[in-house]
């Protein structure tokens, strides 16, 4: 039995509007289809009520499935047989699982099929009432799909709609259903006539459910222009002393979001090649280089975000989209928006933002202390080997003094300790070492390392002034394992003399002799770590600037002779120590040991500057540790068992701020990626023209002149020419080159018609960009496509984004494109109304005034 559709009037205009609708839309013919739903209810229980959640997947829903696919060639023939007298109109008929439409949709559906199987659980005497408590299910659906075909599949026989003829019910063991059952249903759905009348009228389960699935496209079209959003390229420059604290963070930050390029770089590594080859740049801490000129900087300058900016007033905001569609990026950067003003106004975070600010103030003045000292030593460099052998000479000269013999200087460097205090290099160890000192009895202090110790001993004694600084030199417990302590605080007297302080333990009687016999040696070694009873301790200074201006030459003549005084049997001795000549030949001069002292004391002024940045340093790491539990409640824990947290513990909160601004700031640049990109006029054709050239909507409508790029000049030209009111004008013109912003700009043509194949993506993108480019971007742009050609997401989502969008008169942007696709130009009928929807005329035509006709002048023209 067929089904019959009586043709009246009304029916005939209802499918007149749906072919219509269709054809606005580029689509080829129409689809009808039917929906079958399968659901799982899972029972649970609530004093003593039973309630049902639905899932649309399980054992029974796949068994379904199988069944519909074996089922498939029977139902084929049912729908053919059953729509022959559509057949004719170019309607096709399908089947459709309604979670191909909509994954999340548990409501409509021409076939419903409702599994229910109570749990072991239940008990028995409760078992009838659970099945009528659960049967509301089965009503809410008949409520929703009247004319819909429910099944229940459960092993309760009380689980059926009563007095329903369209409600069966089919065993849970799905094995024991005859063959062909499914196919059985899709026939009995189709007998029924109101099924194509509600379909025309738009009140079949398929309008049901477009209107539910629509949300779903608009959120899938939003998902799929993240990918545009992420194809950019972001370089973050970042100041140096930062760079190795939060490069690594800052890549891990962003990796999730799978941006083309992000590169991590200091200020002082950018180069001008970047300004073309990055899309967007953030500047972390810091400015943008002043390698650019003002030109380069003003071509850029929009698409640079700094993060020390007030966030709240950056004016970005995502594309505000029908139903507020947001994407996952999108949803992102509107959360971290939200949670970054509210952290903005959090006291613990202003405070430490503002400790930060000038701890970092601190540190780059430190930075730059110790830059100035590393320049100071490096100009000390040339002077070290005849600096270095002063100090020997000097050492050589007081060990022999402290010893209390002669001409053994080479032996007792080896059995004494020395201090050397000095602010010219720790390198003099190195050098002593060099000499045959041995390095375990060598030991270096700067001044004030020096001034530290003395402080800590001032606190414990009445002196003050220079008796506590000779005490301190007298007693300090620090000082008893040296014999020698050569001091050169680098203080001029006026006469610019350089003064070289000593301290000097001397040895005791017995170790003399030991010594002067050459027994034992060790022996004055281990009684030199005792301690210093009965040990005498000399303080005294040596004008270094007399002791350099002997001359080289009165100094190894000196040595030489007293060495000579000893006796034959010192030749040996003097042999040896003739090598002396060597080391004040390359001492140094007075002249060089002058110019020293001028950076030495340059040196000593940046240290001590260095030092009190330092104790600022601490004193804010103080405040900071003392507000930290405040900050981050239990949260808060020192890492360092010292007690001295590091800078990642003190200032861990303002870090992730930070991060999340920068995050925001990437996400930003995404946002301003696309909305470069979206374009909005094509979607307004008609209002944007009448702007532009003052006329009527109508007069524009008579005088649009279509370009056609291809190749092939016989393309069919009648639906394009039943597009318009007035045949007599021509209209088309071919030209093979795709056109430059020039010629948009033009005026020539007010709809530009693409073969897609003969041209392909990288080429119609390019034309796409020119004409949004220019002042005429609103000119429609068709592409002829046909369905053999496959464009991926990604290539999709640029060509619809450049094609254009619609406008609401409320701002918002309807997230589907303007209609752009024709599989062909065979269909005039359709042709024509999809021309008609792209320029958005199709009430102008219905609505045609008298005064609007024929009588413009020019318009033949």
């Amino acid at each position: 039995m067929q089904p019959e559709l009586p043709l009246t009037p009304k029916l005939e205009k209802a499918i007149e509007e749906r072919f219509e609708s269709s054809w606005n839309r580029g689509e080829e013919h129409l689809d009808f289809y039917l929906t079958y739903l399968s659901v799982e209810v899972e029972v649970f229980e609530h004093e003593e009520s039973y309630f049902g959640n639905l899932l649309n997947e399980g054992e029974i829903a796949d068994r379904i499935e199988k069944i519909a696919g074996s089922n498939s060639k029977q139902i084929q023939n049912v729908l053919r047989m059953s729509a022959y007298f559509w057949a004719e109109m170019n309607i096709q008929p399908r089947l459709l699982n309604a979670r191909e439409i909509s994954s999340v949709n548990l409501i409509f559906g021409d076939l419903i099929f409702v599994h229910l199987k109570l749990p072991e659980t239940v008990a028995s005497s409760q078992r009838y009432k659970a099945v009528r408590s659960l049967c509301g299910i089965l009503r809410n659906y008949r409520k929703n799909n009247p004319d819909a075909i429910i099944v229940s599949v459960s092993d309760q026989s009380g689980f059926v709609l009563a007095k329903d003829d369209l409600s069966l019910r089919w065993p849970y063991n799905l094995k024991k259903l005859p063959p062909g059952s499914f196919a059985e249903l899709v026939r009995k759905q189709l007998e029924s006539p109101k099924v194509f009348e509600n379909y025309f009228f738009n009140r079949h389960t398929g309008d049901k459910l477009d209107r539910l699935v629509y949300v779903q496209d608009m959120q899938d079209r939003a998902n799929r222009l993240q990918s545009l959003q992420t194809d950019i390229k972001l370089l973050i420059l970042i100041h140096p002393e930062l760079y190795d604290e939060y490069a690594e963070k800052i890549r891990y930050q962003l990796m999730r979001y799978h941006f083309k390029t992000v590169l991590v770089k200091r200020t002082n590594e950018f180069s001008r090649f970047m300004l073309k080859k990055f899309d967007y740049f953030i500047l972390f801490q810091c400015d943008f280089p002043l390698e650019v000129t003002d030109e380069e900087f003003e071509a850029v300058s929009g698409k640079i975000f700094k993060l020390e900016s007030d966030l709240n007033s950056l004016e970005i905001e995502p594309t505000d989209r029908s139903y507020h569609i947001k994407n996952k990026l999108e949803e992102r950067f509107l959360k971290l928006q939200e949670n970054i003003a509210i952290t903005n106004e959090d006291s613990q975070l202003i405070f430490l933002q503002n400790k930060y600010q000038e701890y970092f103030r601190l540190i780059q003045a430190r930075k730059e202390a110790e830059d100035q000292i590393k320049r100071l030593n490096q100009k000390l460099i040339s002077f070290e080997k005849g600096y270095f052998a002063l100090i020997e000479a000097l050492l050589m000269d007081v060990t022999k003094q402290t010893a209390g013999v002669k001409n053994f200087e080479q032996i007792m460097k080896n059995f004494m300790y020395y201090l050397i205090v000095d602010d010219f290099s720790p390198s003099v160890i190195d050098y002593l070492v060099s000499q045959k000192f041995p390095r375990y009895r060598l030991n270096y202090l700067n001044n004030f390392e020096l001034f530290d110790l003395f402080q800590s001993f001032r606190q414990g004694i009445p002196e003050t002034g220079a008796s506590a600084y000779r005490r301190f030199f007298l007693e300090y417990e620090g000082f008893t394992r040296f014999d020698v302590i050569l001091i050169n605080s680098w203080n001029l007297d006026r006469e610019g003399n350089l003064l070289i302080k000593f301290r000097l333990r001397m040895p005791r009687k017995n170790d003399i002799k030991a010594i002067s016999k050459f027994r034992d040696r060790l022996l004055y070694s281990n009684q030199s770590k005792g301690s210093d009873s009965g040990r005498s301790i000399t303080i005294s200074a040596k004008n270094i600037n007399e002791f350099l201006d002997m001359g080289n030459s009165d100094l190894i003549s000196a040595q030489v002779l007293e060495m000579a005084g000893q006796g034959a049997k010192m030749k040996r001795e003097v042999e040896e120590n003739l090598r002396l000549k060597d080391l004040y030949r390359v001492m140094i001069s007075s002249e060089d040991l002058r110019a020293i002292s001028k950076i030495v004391g340059l040196k000593k002024r940046r240290l001590s500057h260095a030092k009190q940045l330092e104790l600022q340093i601490e004193t804010i790491r103080a405040e900071i540790k003392e507000q930290a539990p405040l900050m981050r409640g239990e949260e808060y824990h020192e890492s360092d068992k010292s007690g001295k947290a590091t800078e990642k513990d003190l200032f861990a909160p303002l870090e992730a701020y930070n991060l999340k601004k920068l995050e925001l700031l990437a996400l930003g640049c995404g946002i301003t990626q696309l909305k470069s990109m979206e374009h909005l006029q094509s979607g307004n054709f008609i209002v944007e023209e009448a702007k532009r050239s003052g006329q009527s909507a109508l007069q524009i409508l008579n005088k649009i002149k279509v370009r056609i790029a291809t190749k092939n000049k016989e393309l069919p030209e009648t639906g394009i020419r039943n597009a318009f009111p007035q045949a007599n004008i021509e209209r088309l013109h071919y030209r093979e080159p795709l056109p430059e912003k020039e010629e948009f700009e033009s005026g020539e043509f007010l709809i530009l018609l693409i073969d897609y194949e003969i041209y392909g993506f990288d080429a119609v993108v390019r034309c796409l960009q020119q004409r949004v480019s220019s002042s005429m971007g609103h000119i429609p742009v068709i592409l002829l496509i046909s369905p053999s050609v496959k464009l991926d997401r990604y290539q999709e989502s640029i060509i619809e984004t450049l094609i254009g969008f619609n406008v609401e008169e409320s701002g918002t942007v309807d997230i589907f494109p303007m209609p752009y696709r024709l599989e062909s130009l065979e269909n005039p009928q359709k042709v024509k109304y999809f021309i008609h929807e792209v320029l958005g005329v199709n009430q102008l035509l219905k609505e045609k005034k008298p005064e609007d006709g024929d009588n413009e002048g020019g318009e033949h023209d």
